[in-house]
């Protein structure tokens, strides 16, 4: 073979060579860059979640707002956003619907949410995430109306929120007093709204749970001289009769301005649900950031220190709702389950 021929050869093999190894490194490229695309992509896709609170001024709203802001602070991918709404009715209805995916409710609407029974038409499929606070029946009335009993509001304007207070809490209530449909009226305005119209006279009444202190009627006391109406032992049990879901509580002294002494009452447990198919993690995460930081939370108010990892456990021995994967997870990393 002549040197000529095999100088051909050679530059032939060389290009040939090239041509191999370039090829070889773009599909490589390629590939390496589709891997490492992938989970790039997938990370980067936030979750959006939404958290049902209350009316604006109530309890629910403030909580809502803070568990917002300290979830926010501490979950990596996942945004929450406070809604304001009417309340627990609507956050179940909500939840069923699944328009939102988080919400604040007592524990009796979570219950009758999932049997789909008293006020809700479908069934919810609607587990807790977090047992909080009591929520305590407010029935004030202003000083200068003279009424000292529940009694007396037999005949009067009772105000309160739409919802379930009014539909169900205040006729149960009034029933165990001998209230029958039609013994007194009802006026359905937010928190604030009721201040306002107990303070300009507007309103006989308010008979409205929610959490103590509640901002709107702690400035409602400041400006104006109020009575809280107990409920007694007697009427405590008949009450219960009707609506196992009350317990006695009790409003201490000092907890609003004129309240001298302790005042017995009625009381639901107030949680935050989700619906079941809330993923997982965003539910541990959620769970874990405001457990881990109540200490934050209730500066946002009081009544957020009360949203703990024992408080969860101690609910879920009752069976009423049952507690999500994710909270679970939570309780069973730190022994609580």
């Amino acid at each position: 073979m002549s040197s000529a021929l095999k100088g051909k050869l050679n530059v032939c093999l060389v290009v040939l060579l090239v041509l191999v190894m370039v090829f070889c490194l773009t599909a490589c490229s390629d590939s390496g860059a589709k891997d490492s695309a992938a989970p790039d992509a997938s990370a980067a896709k936030p979750a959006y979640i939404s958290l049902a609170g209350g009316q604006t001024g109530g309890t629910y709203n403030i909580l809502a707002s803070g568990m917002a802001q300290v979830g926010n602070k501490y979950m990596s991918g996942v945004t929450v956003n406070a809604e304001t709404t009417t309340g627990s009715t609507e956050n179940m209805k909500s939840l069923t619907r699944g328009d939102l995916d988080f919400g604040f409710a007592t524990v009796d609407s979570a219950y009758y949410a999932r049997l789909g029974t008293r006020d809700f038409t479908e069934k919810g499929e609607i587990e807790m995430i977090m047992s909080g606070y009591e929520m305590w029946t407010h029935i004030f009335v202003r000083k200068d109306s003279k009424i000292t009993s529940i009694e007396q509001l037999k005949g009067k304007n009772i105000g309160s929120n739409p919802g379930v207070m009014a539909q169900f809490y205040i006729p149960q209530i009034l029933e165990a007093y001998g209230f029958k449909t039609g013994d007194y009226k009802q006026t359905f305005l937010s928190h604030a709204e009721l201040a306002d119209a107990m303070r300009d006279k507007q309103i006989d009444a308010i008979i409205q749970m929610a959490g103590v202190p509640t901002s709107s009627y702690t400035d409602l006391s400041t400006t104006t001289e109020l009575v809280a109406l107990p409920i007694d032992s007697e009427h405590l049990a008949k009450i219960q009769k009707i609506a196992p879901y009350f317990s006695g509580a009790v409003l201490k002294a000092g907890s609003y301005k004129g309240v001298d002494q302790d005042v017995t009452g009625v009381s639901v447990i107030v949680g935050v649900f989700a619906k079941k198919s809330v993923s997982k993690d965003v539910v541990y995460q959620f769970t874990k950031a405001i457990f881990e930081h109540t200490d934050e939370l209730k500066v946002i108010h009081p009544l957020g220190s009360t949203f703990t990892a024992q408080n969860l456990a101690a609910f879920a021995k009752s069976g009423m709702v049952p507690i999500h994967e994710g909270a679970l997870q939570y309780l069973t990393e730190k022994g609580l389950k």
